[in-house]
């Protein structure tokens, strides 16, 4: 299932853990209406573990209903402790269980007094200053130690992820602060004289202009967003903002008013020390010793009343022993027995908005690592939440699911590891997730957020991935390469052990992709590659006249890193040259199919001169300007032809620039061969090396592998089942294939292809009965053949090759230029996401 993480290092099975998992402590008042004054709700006092009294609260912060209180409770502990407890968002109001933090809270020195101070980020953390350092708390965890901002360090403001605070000594500097969860060090955007701040989200308004003026910027664009005139008849000594209301001062014994933005004027409020909340000011009243609490919509009569007894003890008690959630809260007191009284405002909040979002960059969800959800996104609402449902769209069948839902969100952390709310994995590919967040009373529409996210290693009917490895040669019975020195016989077998190339080793290795050539045969026969040890089925890979030497491209299978190979007649010379491997649970290159394209024809000069190639030199084959041609392609699949021969030669496809190692077609004069082929890309090409005579060569693409987010998977099928042959009506109807014509095969569902989701599959096709020279083009079903081709076939020949074609709608199709022909075709594997 999704995990959701809370900022505070909880649980992370829920996104409001403590409220929806612990027993909350109800108030049976019911809400008062906007402006009176509604109950109450008296915590008791927390009481010394192994004394049994009273511990003190020495410092108290809220936001987002979650309060968090500084005292010695914890006898064991040499310092203060900080204890946490959910308050409930809506009606009744009640409170939860406590909750200790792990940090300890050094005392603050008697002449330090901003050091007392206790702030709320909104997003779940809590801040202390602790000597010259600011400490970033949440839950059971620090997540962030500030720079050393000198013992008489003085916090302007903090919200989300930024923080204002001014260094101590003679000459202060005013930091402006990205902060970033599990960073040790923040990264300071701006260093200026200290000026009157505040933040709101990413807005940070400062006094920094003549009488009354306040100007935002936004911290994530560096751009000035809004300027006003508070009408003020000073510059502004301190600022609070809360949405809308922008709280400013004119000092300790100056006129003090909120600034309504929405009606573009200023109210005043009392002159004493001031915290700013959702639609109201609490001012401390030390003449009095009260709490006064005073409405700031200015389309309405100010309304004051007095919220609590808090008696003057000469030093600031602002955000130490009271306190406001401004984040659409209430308000917070200690009274002199210790009890925490939670006072609420009775002002409707303002609609929902979110103040943070700060996405994950491409996230790579890992569906093997189930209890290691991935981050999507981190959000901070203006105030808790009523409701939220998170859900995922698959980019490519447009299915949507449900991820996670939950109640009273305060702030949202949701991570993905692969699976739906059911706790099914989900199939791999790129999604669209989509967070909805409701607002826990009746302002306020539902806010939606959206972004990407790619599951890898999730629900796939495919599961390697491909490692493109350097040309080696493997095997070669007629030096005792690899195996013993001698030919294969008839009806004989010999295995070849590759665990030892490197790279490959026996470890999730599926299968090896293999460039194979039978030479020397002493009569028509047909090769058979599989895994060791397993059964041989009726399909061949390479059909092989007597006399000649043919290649093809194998992807066996392997069994504990050997692969067998079977000759059916005659006697023959095997030779093998590795490409790749497949391999699962390994993060490296997956594959691209695309519909066959041609990429160089030396016949007409398309991708190069128009000149046959010579022996001894190279045609260059450059992707410049197509997919293939990215920096994150790994190798390219290519159907190379070699056509007006002069002489027996061999062709050979290596990275562009790289050593010829092993040939790939093997041609002799006036003969047509093709033959697939993967080859590294370098330098964003390949060269097609021609060893004698002269003769014109063809690359058609079939696909690519690439280190990128998204693409193919393989799964081999070791049995090589035959899903076409036209010589007796298998797969499809019994008949030759005309001159021109086409023939659709179904593979989705077949021999364990999945009836929907393959993007590709693998077959070794077979060309035979021709009654004219012809050539065989397999392309998607659906959809317009190219000029490219798979097979070329002289009249009366038997040919085969390995294809790579695209699946659509669970379809494949076949098309035979010349005279007539039978087509074979067995399946060695498929690509699915």
């Amino acid at each position: 299932m999704v995990r959701h993480a809370l900022a505070r290092g909880a649980s992370i099975a829920a996104l409001s853990l403590a409220v929806t998992a612990g027993t909350l402590i109800p108030l049976a008042a019911p809400a008062a209406a906007d402006g009176e004054a509604p109950q109450e709700l008296v915590i008791p006092p927390a009481v010394k573990e192994n004394a049994g009294t009273t511990a003190a609260v020495e410092r108290l912060t809220l936001a987002q209903g979650e309060l968090s209180v500084v005292d010695r409770s914890d006898d064991g502990a040499g310092n203060s402790k900080e204890w946490r407890r959910d308050l409930s968002t809506g009606d009744p109001l009640g409170y939860g269980a406590r909750t200790p933090g792990s940090t300890p809270v050094q005392p603050c020195p008697e002449d330090d007094a901003p050091c007392g101070e206790y702030w709320a980020t909104g997003d779940g953390r809590f801040v202390t200053r602790q000597g010259g350092y600011l400490y970033f708390t949440s839950g059971k965890r620090t997540d962030f130690i500030g720079t050393w901002v000198g013992a008489g360090a003085r916090i302007r403001d903090v919200n989300g992820s930024y923080l204002v605070v001014d260094s101590g000594g003679n000459t202060p500097k005013q930091r402006i602060v990205a902060l970033a969860p599990g960073v040790e060090v923040g990264k300071v955007l701006e260093e200026r004289t200290p000026v009157a701040a505040a933040l709101w989200g990413s807005w940070l308004w400062s006094a920094d202009g003549g009488k009354g003026a306040v100007s935002a910027k936004d911290l994530k664009t560096g751009a000035t967003v809004e300027t006003l005139n508070t009408g003020a008849d000073c510059v502004p000594q301190e600022l609070q903002a809360a949405g809308r209301w922008i709280y400013w001062s004119c000092g300790a014994n100056g006129p003090a008013g909120v600034y309504d933005r929405t009606a573009e004027k200023s109210g005043t409020v009392p002159s004493d020390e001031a915290l700013l909340g959702d639609g109201y000011v609490v001012t401390h009243d030390k003449t009095a010793g009260k709490l006064v609490l005073t409405g700031t919509d200015t389309g309405k009569p100010a309304v004051s009343r007095v919220v609590g007894d808090l008696p003057d003890t000469g030093v600031s008690q602002r955000r130490v022993r009271w306190t406001v959630d401004r984040f659409g809260g209430h308000l917070a007191y200690a009274d002199a027995k210790e009890q925490v009284h939670v006072v609420p405002s009775g002002i409707a909040p303002q609609p929902l908005v979110l103040l943070t979002r700060e996405d994950t960059p491409s996230p790579v969800v890992d569906g093997f690592a189930e209890d290691r959800p991935t981050l999507l996104t981190s959000l901070t609402p203006s105030r808790p939440l009523r409701s939220w449902t998170l859900t995922a769209r698959h980019h490519t069948t447009g299915k949507v699911s449900e991820l996670a839902s939950g109640t009273d969100g305060r702030w949202l952390r949701p991570a993905w590891n692969g699976r739906d709310k059911a706790g099914t994995l989900m199939p791999n590919g790129e999604y669209t997730w989509t967070l909805t967040a409701r607002p826990d009373g009746p302002t306020g529409a539902e806010t939606t957020v959206s972004g990407s996210a790619l599951l890898r290693r999730g629900a796939s009917p495919a599961h390697t991935s491909f490692t493109n490895l350097p040309p080696q040669r493997v095997l070669d019975t007629r030096n005792g390469t690899g195996v013993a020195k001698g030919k294969l016989g008839a009806k004989g077998t010999v295995t070849l052990d590759v665990s030892g190339v490197p790279g490959i080793g026996t470890a999730w290795n599926r299968s090896v992709a293999l460039h194979v050539t039978a030479t020397n045969a002493s009569a028509g026969t047909f090769v058979s590659a599989y895994g060791a040890d397993a059964d041989r089925s009726a399909g061949s890979n390479l059909n092989v006249p007597a006399g000649k030497t043919v290649s093809n491209l194998i992807i066996a299978p392997v069994n504990e890193g050997k692969v067998t190979f079977y000759n059916h007649a005659g006697t023959v010379d095997l030779i093998a040259d590795v490409a790749g491997v497949n391999k699962i649970g390994e993060d490296d290159s997956l594959y691209r199919p695309m519909a066959p394209w041609r990429a160089l024809d030396t016949r007409s000069g398309l991708g190069g001169p128009k000149a046959k190639v010579k022996g001894g030199t190279r045609a260059h084959v450059t992707f410049g300007g197509t997919a293939v041609g990215g920096a994150d392609v790994t190798a390219v699949v290519l159907n190379v032809t070699a056509t007006n021969v002069t002489g027996g030669t061999f062709v050979t496809a290596v990275p562009q620039g790289g050593p010829v190692v092993g040939s790939h077609l093997n041609p002799q004069a006036g003969e047509t061969r093709s033959n697939l082929v993967v080859v590294p890309v370098k330098d964003g090409g390949v060269d097609l090396y021609n060893h004698a005579g002269t003769v014109d060569l063809i690359a058609d693409v079939a696909g690519y592998y690439t280190k990128a987010r998204t693409g193919s998977l393989y799964s081999e099928l070791p049995y090589g089942a035959r899903l076409m042959d036209t010589r007796y009506g298998t797969g499809v109807a019994k008949a030759k294939v005309g001159a021109g014509k086409t023939v659709t095969l179904a593979v989705g569902g077949k021999a364990g292809i999945p009836a929907t989701g393959a993007t590709a599959v693998v077959l070794n096709v077979t060309a035979t009965n021709t009654t004219a020279g012809t050539y065989v083009t397999a392309y998607p079903y659906g959809t317009t053949r190219s000029s490219a081709s798979n097979l070329n076939v002289p009249a009366g020949a038997t040919v085969s090759n390995l294809v790579v074609v695209p699946v659509k709608d669970g379809k494949v199709t076949f098309y035979n230029h010349g005279g007539t022909v039978d087509l074979i075709a067995d399946v060695q594997g498929f690509y699915a996401e």
